[in-house]
């Protein structure tokens, strides 16, 4: 359980990491063939200036390559600036919302109702998940992951707590039989 809580609290950091991913590919892409670099190369030359441009290092007509490819990375990087802030912001409200439902689900299963109100540690520990989880920053905490040792701590404790209660009364009834038969 404490894995699936950790893969949760990491969703939105894996889909930035894929945002970055897509803008690196897409980057990768910028249009420049080697066609290009032909072309340019012929035009460098057939310009009267090619001589003076030659020896100073570069031909203009060369470095439209270069600039294709910077416009390309700063568009796509003000792309991953702009759009990476509302990927993290979505990653976290799905995964929020996913993981209590998973957990909510699971928990059930497990004979535990996670979402009881007669019990104030889980009405605490729900309530100060929700708040960790929806405030941007603070989401980064394992907020989902401290949620679901709690409720199996709490769940333990119970559990602990009923099992000795059972041994109290059975404990009790093995008194009156004693001292019934004597």
């Amino acid at each position: 359980m404490l894995a699936m809580g950790v893969f949760f609290d990491l969703l939105p950091v894996i889909l930035i990491f894929v945002a970055v991913g897509l803008v690196i590919m897409l980057l990768g892409d910028t249009g420049v063939t080697a066609s290009h670099a032909v072309v340019a190369a012929e035009l460098c030359e057939s310009t009267p200036w090619y001589y003076v441009f030659d020896k100073a290092g570069a031909c203009i007509v060369k470095n439209a390559a270069s600039v294709e490819v910077g416009v390309s990375l700063f568009l796509g990087g003000a792309t991953a600036i702009f759009l990476g802030p509302f990927i993290y912001t979505f990653g976290s409200f799905l995964s929020t919302i996913l993981a209590y439902f998973f957990f909510t689900v699971w928990f059930y299963m497990k004979g535990v109702h996670m979402w009881t109100f007669t019990k104030g540690q889980r009405v605490l520990v729900n309530l100060c998940t929700v708040v960790v989880e929806t405030i941007p920053l603070l989401n980064l905490l394992p907020g989902i992951t401290f949620m679901v040792w709690r409720h199996v701590a709490i769940s333990q404790a119970e559990d602990a707590i009923k099992d000795s209660e059972l041994q109290n009364k059975a404990a009790q009834q093995m008194n009156k039989l004693n001292k019934v038969r004597m």
